[in-house]
C-alpha cells in the first residue's frame, strides 16, 4: 500500500533507482563451503549474475516459460544463477515445493520442465526406486528389468555414442508403454527435459539409471568465486566427465579462458571475473596468481573431446618420486564401479615410480560369470587368481586408464588371494579400508609388484567364522596392464 501511494506521487521514482544501478555493484555475498577454512563471503555482481546466465542458456536450451523447480538452497550460488536470474531473464515459471517432507509429492504434481539437484538428492531418488521394487513382486521386478535393460540399450548407448541394436529399438515402444513413462511420471520427470546435477561428483551409474529410464541428467561444474564453467551439452556426452566449457559472452568481460598447472591444477581467467572475498583482500590475494588467474584448487585434465576431467583437490592428490601427482580417490571411486570389483587399494607415493593396486574381486559376482563361461574354480583363492579373471579385472582397470593422464594410469595390479575380514583388520566395521595394516600385512605382495615379479607366495595367518587360527598359502599373480585397450573396449560393450 505505501510502495503504491510513493508510486502515485512519483511514478518516475523506481525507473530513477533502477538507473542507478551499475553492472560492478555487489548484488549479494554467497559464502563458500568452508571445507579449507571458514567460510568465505564471495562478492557477487550483478554482472556475475548477468554473465552466467549468458552461460548458461548458450549452452542449454531454456525456453520462455519452462517450468522449473526450486529446491536447492539460494545460499548456493548456483540457484542464483538458476532459479532466481534465469528465472528472471528467460523467464520461467519458478515453482517452490510446500516443505521438505512434500518435495516428492511436489514434484509429481508439477511435472516440471526443468530442475538441478545436488548429487545427494539424485541418489535419494535412485534410491527411492529401489527401495520401491524390493517390495514388488516377481512379476513387477521381471517387467522393471527388462524395462531397464531396453533403456540402457537404447538411451545409453546414444549417450555414449554407440549405435543401438534392432532388436533394442524394436523393444523400446512396449518399454516405454509398460515401464519407463511410468517410472517418469512417479518421480516427476515425465517432462524434465533440462535435470541437472551440481554441486560433487556423483557415480556415472546413477546417471546411466536415470539415463536407461529416459531422463536426459546432466552434469554442471563450477566454482562460486569463478561461476559455472562446464555441462555436459548435446545427446551424447562422457558421464565421467563434468561436461563441456561453457562460452562467455564479451558484453560481461574478456573471452572466458582455462589452463592446466603443472599441478594439474585449472585456472580461469576472463568472464565477469572475481569479485574477491568481502572484507579479506590478503585471502582474495592468495586465491589468484601474479597474473590474475583465479586458482580454483580442483585438479582436472581435459579429454580429447574437450570435456573436463575433474579428479579431486589438489591438496588431497598424491605424489609420486618422480614428481607427478596422481588422484588416488578419483581411480578407486571409479573402479568401486565396476560390477567384478568390490574393492581395492591404490599404492603409489613418494617412494615408488608408478601407480599399482591391489584388488578385492566381488566373489558372487564373478563366480556367476566364471560359470556363466564354464569356468570351473574352487575357492575364492582359486578365483581370485584364474586367467581369465586376471583379463576380465585387466580390462576394467585399463577402461579407467584411459580417462587418466599417463603418469597416472595403474601400472601393475594384483588380486587379493581373499575376502577383506573386519576381523581380521583389514577393513574398519563400516568396511572403510585399513591402508597401513593392508599395506604391512601384504608387504611381500608389494614389493614384488614394484619389484617387477609375475607371482609371489604368500602366507596370511586367517581366522575361520568357529575361531580357528590358520594360515592361507597361496601363489598370488601380478598383472600388468599394457596393452589392455581392446580389453577395455569389449568389456565397454558387455
Amino acid at each position: 500500500m505505501a510502495g503504491c501511494q510513493i508510486h502515485a506521487k512519483e511514478p518516475a521514482r523506481f525507473e530513477e533507482h533502477v538507473k542507478r544501478g551499475r553492472a560492478d555493484d555487489t548484488v549479494l555475498l554467497s559464502y563458500t563451503s568452508g571445507t579449507t577454512g571458514k567460510p568465505k563471503g564471495v562478492v557477487i555482481s550483478h554482472r556475475y549474475l548477468f554473465d552466467n546466465c549468458s552461460r548458461v542458456m548458450g549452452a542449454i536450451e531454456i525456453a520462455p516459460g519452462t517450468e522449473y523447480l526450486t529446491y536447492i538452497s539460494p545460499a548456493w550460488v548456483t540457484e542464483q544463477i538458476f532459479g532466481l536470474s534465469i528465472g528472471l531473464i528467460a523467464p520461467m515459471v519458478v515453482n517452490f515445493p510446500e516443505g521438505p517432507e512434500d518435495v516428492l509429492t511436489n514434484i509429481r504434481e508439477l511435472a516440471v520442465d526443468a530442475l538441478v539437484f545436488s548429487p545427494r538428492q539424485w541418489e535419494n531418488l535412485a534410491s527411492i526406486v529401489q527401495a520401491r521394487m524390493l517390495g514388488a513382486g516377481k512379476f513387477r521386478n521381471a517387467m522393471y528389468n527388462w524395462g531397464m535393460k531396453v533403456g540402457r540399450n537404447v538411451y545409453v548407448e546414444l549417450l555414449e555414442g554407440r549405435s543401438p541394436s534392432l532388436a533394442a529399438r524394436l523393444q523400446l515402444p512396449f518399454a516405454e508403454a509398460l515401464v519407463l513413462h511410468h517410472l517418469r511420471d512417479n518421480l516427476g520427470l515425465g517432462k524434465a527435459k533440462n535435470a541437472m546435477s551440481g554441486g560433487a561428483l556423483m557415480a556415472p551409474d546413477v546417471f546411466r539409471m536415470f539415463h536407461a529410464m529416459g531422463v536426459k541428467l546432466r552434469n554442471v561444474y563450477g566454482a562460486t568465486e569463478i561461476g559455472l564453467l562446464t555441462a555436459h551439452v548435446g545427446e551424447s556426452y562422457q558421464l565421467e566427465t563434468s561436461g563441456s566449457w561453457m562460452q562467455s559472452n564479451t558484453n560481461y568481460g574478456e573471452p572466458l579462458d582455462y589452463r592446466v598447472s603443472d599441478e594439474s591444477e585449472l585456472q580461469v581467467r576472463g568472464g565477469s571475473g572475481f569479485g574477491g572475498y568481502h572484507g579479506k583482500p590478503e585471502k582474495t590475494a592468495e586465491e589468484l596468481t601474479e597474473d590474475g588467474w583465479y586458482k580454483t584448487g580442483d585438479a582436472v585434465s581435459m579429454t580429447d573431446d574437450g570435456e573436463l576431467l575433474f579428479f579431486d583437490r589438489v591438496k588431497d592428490m598424491r605424489r609420486l618420486a618422480n614428481g607427478h601427482s596422481y588422484p588416488p580417490q578419483f581411480i578407486e571411486t571409479r573402479l568401486r564401479y565396476s560390477p567384478f570389483i568390490k574393492d581395492l587399494m591404490t599404492l603409489g607415493d613418494e617412494s615408488r615410480d608408478f601407480v599399482s593396486a591391489l584388488i578385492n574381486i566381488d566373489m558372487e559376482v564373478l563366480g556367476r560369470w566364471a560359470e556363466e563361461n564354464k569356468i570351473s574354480f574352487s575357492t575364492y583363492t582359486d578365483l581370485s587368481q584364474k586367467p581369465e579373471i586376471l583379463e576380465l579385472i585387466k580390462g576394467e582397470v585399463a577402461r579407467i586408464n584411459g580417462l587418466l593422464p599417463q603418469g597416472s594410469r595403474i601400472a601393475r595390479f594384483a588380486n587379493f588371494p581373499k575376502e577383506l575380514d573386519p576381523d581380521e583388520g583389514e577393513l574398519t566395521r563400516s568396511r572403510k579400508l585399513r591402508r597401513a595394516f593392508l599395506e604391512e600385512r601384504y608387504a611381500k605382495l608389494v614389493e614384488a609388484i614394484y619389484g617387477g615379479d609375475d607371482k609371489t607366495d604368500l602366507e596370511i595367518a586367517v581366522t575361520y567364522q568357529d575361531g580357528r587360527q590358520g594360515v592361507l598359502k597361496a601363489t598370488v599373480r601380478v598383472s600388468d596392464v599394457e596393452n589392455a585397450s581392446k580389453a577395455a573396449k569389449r568389456q565397454s560393450k558387455t
